[in-house]
């Protein structure tokens, strides 16, 4: 859990970056940021148009806007940001794939797949890219081409160093392609390296999907909506939640009752 005070100080810096500067887009990154990992949304948004009112063309500002509106399910706004990001900048790698993850949250799992793709072409050494196209093709229901990405993701993530919420994706989607000892084998890398790495509810809470605990899945998944309900920061849990929100997997697991519950009430507060 992250310090509130620690918290404040990141979010005076950001404040006091945009009063000395308020074209930095950087800086109204930072301070949307702050927010978003809180929940706020009304604040989250609130830094993002006013960064895009004097930085329209910041391509960073236009991508993070673009992933907050698809968490709070604006998918249509979403998916224009990411799509004006790709046009300012069509050669970045990293645009292409915000695209494809925006379409991905809105279920176009076909037209998300146009976007992965093109950002495997630009940046085929990424690893987080292939596994985005993993991601997309277990959601289409083509497991084999999935296994092959999944195998390409791994050998380039440097699972040593690999944040605790990308190794629970990595997990999750090994899981959701058959590989439930592959899924075992990444969970166990990300709890060996517990005492030095942090641990999110949101990659708990994937991690046991991972797993199929699926009931365990969904208490840290109702903690989580606690959490938000009364404003208690969670660090390191915020995009594996989202992801689990929108189903980026199209788990039928996560299409019971409960979860669609609590899916539901991962959302960012007004």
């Amino acid at each position: 859990m992250v310090k509130l005070q620690d918290e404040k100080i990141s979010r005076l810096d950001a404040e006091r970056a945009i009063e000395l500067d308020t074209t930095q887009g950087r800086a109204y990154v930072a301070l949307a940021r702050i927010n978003q990992y809180r929940w706020n949304g009304s604040e989250t948004r609130q830094a993002y148009e006013d960064g895009l009112r004097v930085a329209p063309n910041n391509v960073d500002l236009l991508r993070g806007f673009a992933w907050f509106n698809s968490v709070d399910r604006n998918h249509e706004d979403a998916i224009e940001l990411a799509e004006r990001a790709v046009r300012i900048d069509p050669m970045n790698a990293a645009t292409h794939a915000e695209l494809g993850q925006r379409h991905t949250f809105a279920g176009h799992w076909d037209t998300a797949y146009v976007a992965h793709k093109a950002a495997v072409s630009l940046d085929p050494d990424y690893g987080v890219n292939h596994l985005r196209m993993a991601n997309n093709e277990v959601a289409r229901g083509n497991l084999k081409k999935e296994r092959t990405e999944l195998g390409v993701a791994e050998r380039l993530i440097d699972l040593s160093r690999a944040s605790s919420e990308l190794l629970a994706e990595l997990a999750y989607a090994y899981s959701r392609a058959g590989s439930e000892a592959d899924a075992r084998r990444i969970v166990e890398v990300m709890n060996s390296r517990s005492q030095a790495l942090y641990i999110g509810v949101g990659a708990r809470a994937m991690s046991q999907l991972a797993l199929g605990q699926y009931s365990e899945a969904l208490v840290l998944l109702r903690e989580a909506t606690l959490n938000i309900s009364n404003d208690i920061i969670m660090d390191g849990g915020f995009k594996a939640l989202a992801q689990i929100s929108a189903n980026v997997l199209s788990d039928p697991g996560l299409e019971q009752p409960d979860f669609r519950e609590v899916r539901s009430q991962l959302a960012f507060r007004d």
